[in-house]
């Protein structure tokens, strides 16, 4: 009998000492494969500011900058490990602190270059920091921009162009006027494109004496395989006019993409104001859904009645 316990208290032991390691291994195996998924965190990052820049500065001077970051457990854990030694020092700006701002970005690439492939930045609060001996003047800007694209047969712009950011922040010693609401890049000519453009292009200033806290941005450009396309559409009527022929033809490029989707009824084909006679009216496409390009119309005149109300 006592042979008998001291057998099943060694079997019941063992059953304890299974159970717990099959729940440290699977422990072990969820932290594993936790570290290995994408995450975001928030890291506080202290600044030290010298003591020029503190009596001098007219802002507010936060005393860290709250940076978001998303990127695998593994690589967030060395970057929480680096954050907590790394601190923003302004001694080096000494010869700077007058009417200075800088990235917040700039001031901790130190700390990101080691990971620059491994994170990726969501949010930087505040996104830069002024040191200045006198009053500033900042503005947010939206940006607008030209450029000149010659396509390689059959590709086409398969949707609108994009500028990322779509607006930036102008600073002054002087008051930005009201009617400075944008700011352009400059023109640039692509030639031959047969794929989707991804590109930095420079930023021209509204005015010399701004400063920018970047001087660059994306352009894309979405790029993709186009077909031709021919829609009957109907001339859309205002004031109680008949037309002969009553629709008319409109050609088009689609990308590929979109041709399933592209139909009539997304066309609008009216009578060009203070144009043609009492007999004849020039029509024009007022609307095409925006991948549609190189639109044309035929005939660009057609016959017209006026319908009598009597």
């Amino acid at each position: 009998m006592r042979k008998l316990a001291q057998k099943i208290i060694s079997n019941t032991n063992r059953q304890g000492l299974s159970f717990t390691l099959c729940v440290l291994l699977a422990a072990f195996i969820w932290v594993i494969n936790a570290l290995n998924n994408v995450h975001s965190t928030t890291v506080i990052i202290p600044i030290v500011y010298d003591k020029e820049i503190s009596k001098n500065s007219t802002h507010p001077l936060p005393p860290s900058i709250q940076v978001e970051v998303k990127g695998r457990g593994f690589s967030l854990w060395s970057f929480h490990t680096a954050a907590r030694k790394f601190s923003i020092h302004t001694p080096y700006l000494n010869s700077r602190t007058k009417d200075t701002v800088i990235s917040s970005k700039d001031a901790i690439s130190m700390l990101l270059y080691d990971f620059s492939k491994e994170i990726s930045i969501s949010e930087i609060k505040p996104a830069q920091l002024i040191f200045s001996g006198v009053e500033f003047y900042s503005k947010k800007l939206a940006v607008k921009g030209n450029f000149r694209m010659s396509f390689q047969t059959p590709f086409i712009q398969s949707g609108p162009s994009v500028y990322y950011p779509d607006s930036v922040w102008v600073y002054s010693n002087n008051k930005i006027p009201s009617m400075v609401t944008d700011i352009y890049t400059e023109t640039i000519t692509i030639k031959n494109v047969s794929h989707s453009v991804f590109k930095k292009v420079t930023l021209k200033k509204p005015f010399e004496s701004y400063r920018l806290l970047q001087n660059e941005v994306w352009l894309m450009v979405p790029v993709e395989e186009g077909t031709e396309i021919e829609l009957d559409v109907p001339i859309q009527t205002k004031y109680g006019e008949l037309f002969i022929p009553s629709s008319v033809q409109v050609t088009c490029m689609v990308p590929m993409s979109k041709y399933n989707q592209t139909h009539f009824k997304q066309f609008r084909v009216v009578q060009m104001m203070d144009a043609g006679s009492d007999d004849k009216a020039f029509i024009h496409v007022e609307h095409a859904p925006y991948w549609a390009s190189r639109v044309m119309v035929e005939p660009q005149q057609v016959n017209k009645l006026i319908k009598s109300f009597n």
